[in-house]
């Protein structure tokens, strides 16, 4: 998740830029800004960007220790792929979901049988089979592939698979106005916390945005941010 969600070519082509001097500051501060429309769009740092073959153990959507429901929301979004969901009822420490898959012919669920993606840009699936699923400590495993792919990679090349979702236009083109605001504005007043990777200040892969950042969001990544916040299951 160490990608931005928009290329530095675009970002030198905005600030018209043919060297590459200051290509590592400005990939600082895409990430910055990456960072910075994740929290915008109610998400973690790195929860809109591709985690291949992540394993997840989903918690209870109502905050109960344990609860069932038809609907279950994956913390990464969009979904590109399901490797495999298993419910396991055993509440251990050493549960092994491996074994149980082995000997328990019911503990994997199986796709278009037992559930179905009903939403992958919201990361949600939905049990068909008339039973739900089972929140609850260690009893839900799930294996996928999901977040936007980064922008510099094609899909279906370059390693990635073609069903690897590129981050949406207006959300690349946000960040890179984004970025470019902040780095024209870099000795003004009231942006001197950005650091764009170096430096005092935020700096890329830092676990918080600093509230100024927040302040200063352009409103066009502020619009494309929020068109991906997620609604309550």
């Amino acid at each position: 998740m160490t990608f931005p969600l928009a290329t530095l070519d675009d970002l030198k082509a905005e600030l018209s830029f043919d060297h590459t001097q200051n290509d590592a500051r400005l990939t600082g501060l895409l990430l910055d800004a990456t960072a910075l429309a994740e929290q915008l769009a109610g998400r973690p740092e790195g929860g809109l960007r591709r985690v291949a073959d992540r394993v997840e153990f989903p918690a209870s959507p109502s905050g109960r220790p344990s609860s069932y429901s038809i609907y279950l929301r994956l913390d990464l979004a969009p979904i590109e792929s399901i490797a495999s969901v298993v419910q396991f009822y055993d509440t251990t420490p050493d549960a092994d979901f491996d074994d149980a898959v082995a000997n328990a012919t019911d503990a994997l669920l199986v796709e278009d049988t037992d559930y179905v993606v009903d939403d992958a840009r919201q990361g949600r699936l939905i049990r068909c089979d008339h039973d739900r699923f089972a929140h609850g400590p260690r009893w839900l495993r799930v294996v996928y592939t999901a977040g936007y792919a980064d922008p510099s990679l094609t899909p279906g090349q370059d390693g990635l698979p073609a069903a690897a979702t590129r981050p949406p236009a207006d959300l690349q083109r946000a960040i890179v106005r984004q970025a470019a605001l902040w780095w024209t504005h870099r000795n003004t007043a009231g942006f001197t916390n950005v650091s764009g990777g170096g430096g005092g200040g935020r700096g890329a892969g830092s676990s918080s945005i600093d509230a100024d950042l927040v302040a200063d969001a352009l409103p066009a990544l502020r619009r494309a941010a929020h068109a991906l916040r997620r609604p309550s299951l």
